[in-house]
């Protein structure tokens, strides 16, 4: 799902039909992460959409963000214009991986938070934490480009901040 403002592409939300016990080959450096449940995923039905990333306010096609386009309710809107159009193609769940409250964490990973899953009807199937995002985050703590972000992680617990949800709607 595509989402423009005038002729700038501001929006995605990426999905592809479910495939149970998926693997990424690179972890969170692999679309297929987004699949990837880590063996945790409870039993869905046959035609289930996983969600992918999205990313709002990413102009071109680099990792930046404009962030003009953030708390705009875009990410949102995607949200349940894909919950619509999967309903009515006929999938029979959602399936997608929440992310803990904390914007530096949702910007890097391109995704929506548990939170915002739940307040659009989805249920929470099981927490986990992300070791290979943990292990990203410290890695960024120590960049000294990220400043910013490095900031934001002194005051946050990286466990948390790592905590990825199985999000499940079914339709």
């Amino acid at each position: 799902m595509l989402v423009f403002e005038g002729r700038q592409h501001v929006g995605q939300l990426q999905f592809r039909l479910y495939v149970p016990r998926t693997r990424s080959p690179k972890g969170l450096f692999h679309p297929l992460y987004w699949m990837d449940f880590q063996g945790r995923t409870p039993d869905l039905p046959e035609k289930t959409m996983a969600l992918f990333c999205y990313h709002v306010g990413q102009l071109d096609n680099t990792t930046d963000r404009d962030p003009g386009y953030f708390g705009r309710g875009i990410g949102i809107k995607l949200l349940k214009k894909t919950i619509n159009w999967a309903a009515a193609s006929g999938f029979k769940a959602i399936v997608a991986k929440g992310l803990s409250n904390f914007r530096p964490v949702i910007e890097f990973m391109g995704g929506l938070t548990t939170e915002t899953y739940q307040q659009n009807g989805f249920r929470t199937a099981e927490c986990y934490i992300d070791h290979q995002l943990r292990t990203e985050l410290e890695k960024m703590m120590e960049d000294p480009l990220r400043e910013s972000l490095r900031k934001a992680l002194l005051d946050k617990d990286l466990n948390e901040a790592s905590k990825i949800c199985i999000c499940v709607k079914d339709l």
